[in-house]
């Protein structure tokens, strides 16, 4: 998304809007999460078959140093999906993370 500040991108959790990019925060239990443009220009959805605790998300930013003075840039946007597993020895437990894009 290239516009942090922007209104025009939001996370989404299911259908629903938790915030905008510029924003960090926490989602709980939701089957799929999602950053969107209003535009329906983009969209990155992650789909899950098995539901996590909850999903982490933030902007990534980057500082770097101009004429003036130090400025924050934005990179990139990070979701963390986060289970609560306790696996017995040897055991295994699978699920699986769709990720589409839309364009």
């Amino acid at each position: 998304m290239p516009y942090l500040n922007s209104d025009k991108y939001n996370y989404f959790s299911g259908d629903a809007i938790v915030s905008n990019l510029n924003e960090k925060g926490t989602s709980e239990g939701a089957d799929s999460f999602s950053i969107k443009d209003s535009a329906k220009e983009l969209d990155i959805s992650l789909s899950f078959s098995k539901k996590p605790e909850n999903v982490w998300y933030f902007p990534v930013k980057t500082v770097s140093q101009s004429e003036r003075a130090y400025e924050l840039n934005f990179q990139a946007s990070c979701v963390l999906p986060r289970w609560q597993l306790k696996l017995k020895r040897a055991e295994e437990l699978k699920f699986n993370i769709v990720m589409s894009y839309a364009a």
